[in-house]
């Protein structure tokens, strides 16, 4: 893998398709020589079958290819998520992508992706399905958290990063979701237009079921804004990429896109991003020299004719889930054999796919799947230890680097240093500080909650092989130091905590917010929060402590931005720590309450 980026060259030959050939030079040179070498020993049949998915659950992974026994393919394994391995046991459940990219530091967030590499190749995961780099331009959107924030060079940065960290343990990345994916409310029945006519006007934001969604519109945000870390990836040499759900709008022709939608399925004016011939082959392949393969959101294909538009294979195979037909497959089989799609199109398919492989070297003994997906405990998941010191530590240390200091009256950060003593009473307060009451996977897919908030939900999620609350990271300090440590998880009873917070040296309150993907809905919340305001009456709850309490410190975990303005300016807060999603450590070890060496060192805000 290189360690350095290095130039896409400029656009070559384009098939008679309009999709620009892989070049096969840089690091893909070889890759693609040999990848050539076995397409032209492979039927069409062959071809179409290394672009075309197994099918919803066929097969032990989110997304599965079938094997081609003629030439020794073994087929591929897709997996979720961009913190982990999603569904499998015995593995990391990593701090969020808000998190690795608020540490500021390349080196953690390269190792963070090089022990997600680890453990997906541990597990015989061939293609982590991450990183997400979406921009998080509506700030209530469900999935941020698993991007990197709404800053594209902050997320392109750390995009080159992870995916360097990933492939180096011969990981296949998946750059996704091309492009404008920026929100989960109505995905699968809403589409937004907004004309070259409109975007000139001062009329800027449109109002869509009370979310406010800031309009994609010109050539220059495109390519300035969600193109751009798009571009980074492709510059550290990642193996593919992933059209997204909503649709795009825009020109083939040398013009700029004019719009781009933010909802999905359902059109009045526009193009599917999994069919857009000008986002795929003129922007990603042509432009930026894109030479791995560009796969399809799951049901996100939209048409045969994809392919034409630059899509390199469909996922997970079937039109719907478990329908059992595709739009490739026989169907892409039958558009070339009477000379709708060119051969030497599929045969690009094909190639950049079998490159992606090559060049990751997965044809050199690579570990097979040993985890199913679908059951856990059945005879296909051979329960393979994937964590090991170097994984735990690369989680702790992001969760650790990510915590933000967003107040600090008169040094009341940290609490234990050489000059000063440890509290003598210290209260917790609010139910994200405790362990959750069922286990830390007691709802599927994170989808609920019920006590410390350490990652959002959805197919971005991971199973926890433990979770550290801050109740539990406490108690050791607080035995360490002699310190009375009481606490409530009670959100409700206001009357409680404002007695409870009487007479402690330091009264600590722990909010959260959650969000995630639009399939699972949390209290209301369709995958898109629906404020922005923390959840479980946490902003009334401080107010009540800060007016019992003089010390009150607030902690904050959170899937994305929350207003904190009621409440952050009231004399008695002396701190505002902003802890993200910090993963199965979070808890484990607060920097800014128990520094080891007594001295504050943070990411301070302000």
């Amino acid at each position: 893998m290189p360690s350095a980026p290095y130039t896409p060259p400029l656009p070559g030959s384009r098939n008679s398709t309009r999709s620009p050939l892989v070049r096969g030079d840089g690091i893909w040179a070889e890759p693609v020589r040999k990848a050539k070498a076995l397409v032209a020993k492979l039927t069409i049949e062959e071809k179409v079958n290394l672009t075309t998915g197994n099918g919803w659950e066929i097969g032990q992974c989110v997304g599965n290819t079938p094997a081609i026994a003629s030439i020794d393919y073994p087929g591929l394994c897709l997996q979720d998520s961009p913190l982990g391995v999603r569904l499998a046991d015995l593995v990391t459940g990593f701090p969020a992508g808000i998190n690795a990219a608020a540490t500021w530091d390349r080196q953690l967030i390269r190792d963070r992706g090089k022990a997600m590499g680890y453990q997906h190749r541990t597990k015989g995961s061939n293609v982590q399905l991450g990183p997400m780099m979406n921009m998080g331009r509506n700030a209530q959107g469900g999935r941020n958290w698993e991007g990197f924030g709404a800053d594209p060079y902050l997320t392109g940065e750390s995009a080159y990063e992870t995916i360097l960290g990933v492939q180096s343990m011969g990981v296949q990345s998946c750059a996704k979701h091309y492009i404008g994916n920026e929100q989960e409310h109505n995905r699968t029945a809403e589409s937004s237009n907004i004309d070259d006519k409109t975007v000139r006007s001062s009329q800027d934001i449109i109002h869509i079921y009370r979310l406010e969604v800031s309009l994609i519109d010109t050539w220059r945000q495109i390519h300035e804004v969600y193109a751009a870390p798009f571009l980074r990836s492709v510059q550290a040499g990642v193996a593919s990429a992933m059209c997204s759900y909503n649709l795009s709008k825009g020109s083939s022709k040398g013009r700029p896109i004019r719009a781009l939608t933010l909802f999905l399925f359902r059109s009045v004016n526009g193009t599917y991003a999994c069919d857009n011939d000008y986002t795929m082959n003129v922007i990603l392949k042509g432009q930026f020299g894109f030479q791995g393969y560009i796969m399809s959101d799951w049901q996100a294909t939209m048409s045969t004719l994809g392919a034409e538009s630059g899509l390199d294979m469909t996922m997970p195979g079937d039109v719907a889930l478990g329908s059992g037909g595709s739009y490739f497959g026989q169907n892409l089989t039958d558009y070339v054999n009477n000379g709708t799609i060119a051969e030497a199109r599929l045969d690009d398919m094909a190639t950049r796919i079998l490159a992606a492989w090559f060049m990751t070297g997965q044809d050199d003994n690579y570990p097979a799947t040993n985890f199913d997906t679908w059951d856990v405990n059945g005879p296909n998941d051979l329960h393979v230890q994937a964590q090991t010191n170097f994984t735990d530590s690369s989680a702790y240390e992001v969760a650790v680097a990510s915590h933000i200091l967003l107040k600090n009256t008169n040094g009341a950060l940290p609490l234990v240093t050489k000059s000063k003593l440890a509290p003598k009473k210290m209260v917790l307060i609010g139910s994200d500080a405790g362990p959750p009451q069922g286990g830390p996977n007691e709802f599927s897919d994170r989808g609920g909650y019920t006590a410390t908030l350490a990652m959002g939900w959805g197919s971005g999620s991971t199973n926890f092989s433990r979770l550290v609350s801050p109740l539990e990271g406490l108690q050791p300090y607080a035995k360490r130091d002699k310190t009375n440590l009481e606490w409530t998880f009670d959100d409700w009873n206001l009357q409680n905590a404002g007695d409870l917070v009487q007479y402690k040296d330091v009264a600590i309150v722990f909010l959260s917010s959650d969000s995630g993907e639009g399939y699972i809905t949390v209290d209301g919340n369709e995958g898109d929060r629906n404020n922005l305001t923390a959840w479980n009456n946490g902003d009334n709850l401080v107010q009540v402590v800060a007016g019992n309490n003089s010390n009150t410190m607030v902690v904050v975990h959170s899937v994305g931005p929350l207003i904190l303005d009621s409440w952050i300016e009231h004399p008695n807060i002396t701190a505002v720590i902003w802890a993200g999603l910090a993963g199965e450590a979070s808890g484990k070890r607060f920097p800014f309450l128990f520094p080891p060496d007594g001295m504050l060192k943070c990411f301070c805000a302000g």
